[in-house]
């Protein structure tokens, strides 16, 4: 199942909701920017098997979406889209993760970064 981001509430969640609804909404100036989903690790895990299907959901409907994980090792990555550019940041110490994630957000200068878990 595919979604697309309508818009972000006023306190700052995102609100989802199902391509069917948003089609007439293609004119929407997020349409053609990048969308950045980051996962700590790709290991096993809801979170991250949800988070993959959503990326692939949101590529599928022709947006630009990178997939960014500290670590590629673990069962999920080839569930990942092949739509969606995977980027590895080849670390799993929480320091090392910070000082790459900003590194890539302030070269890729994503429209849109959402994470999941810790």
């Amino acid at each position: 199942m595919a979604f697309c981001l309508s818009q972000i509430s006023r306190n700052g969640y995102l609100i989802v909701e199902k391509i069917a609804i948003i089609k007439k909404y293609k004119s929407y100036s997020c349409v053609n920017k990048k969308i950045s989903f980051f996962l700590k690790d790709i290991d096993c895990g809801g979170a991250e098997r949800s988070i993959i299907q959503l990326a692939g959901g949101f590529a599928s409907e022709g947006y630009q979406v990178d997939l960014v994980a500290g670590s590629a090792e673990g069962p999920y990555k080839k569930e990942i889209d092949p739509s969606v550019n995977f980027v590895e940041l080849d670390t799993r110490n929480k320091f090392m993760l910070v000082l790459k994630l900003r590194k890539y957000l302030s070269q890729q200068n994503p429209f849109l970064v959402m994470g999941a878990l810790d």
